[in-house]
């Protein structure tokens, strides 16, 4: 099971509280985590090696060596990010006003990220660890 990791603050901001669900107001419980924009979700998979973006059916999808580890729907609102079953699990449990299971047909295929709610830090491992999972071994060991 992945590690719980908490980051320094910068605007806009969102508290995740002990139940671990965001909210906007002020609250001694939990730690105040940066949400993540699109704009910046995008940037940060194309910084990725060899990552580029290109048309997916309707949606917008981030691709290593033409595998795709991320997808864009037209709303721009969400961001779906394919990671395997133990992570897609325990990222939903951990933020379950940020992420919710992402299911194709009767698979379980990765995360459904609602941006808005979404911290910063986390939606880039999240990417991170999906590119890592679509990356031939030794370009994904350049990452190490």
């Amino acid at each position: 099971m992945r590690q719980v990791h908490l980051w320094m603050s910068r605007s806009p901001t969102r508290r995740i509280q002990g139940d671990g669900l965001a909210s906007d107001a002020p609250s001694s419980v939990g730690a105040t985590l940066p949400r993540v924009e699109l704009d910046d979700a995008r940037s940060f998979a194309l910084s990725l090696p060899e990552a580029v973006e290109a048309p997916h059916h309707d949606m917008s999808s981030f691709r290593v060596r033409n595998k795709i580890f991320a997808t864009v729907p037209p709303e721009g609102d969400r961001l779906h990010v394919f990671v395997d079953e133990d992570d897609t699990l325990a990222y939903v449990a951990e933020t379950p006003a940020a992420f919710e299971e992402l299911w194709w047909g009767k698979r379980l295929s990765g995360v459904r990220v609602i941006l808005a709610a979404a911290p910063d830090e986390v939606v880039r491992e999240m990417l991170k660890e999906a590119w890592r999972r679509k990356a031939p071994k030794k370009l994904a060991a350049e990452l190490l």
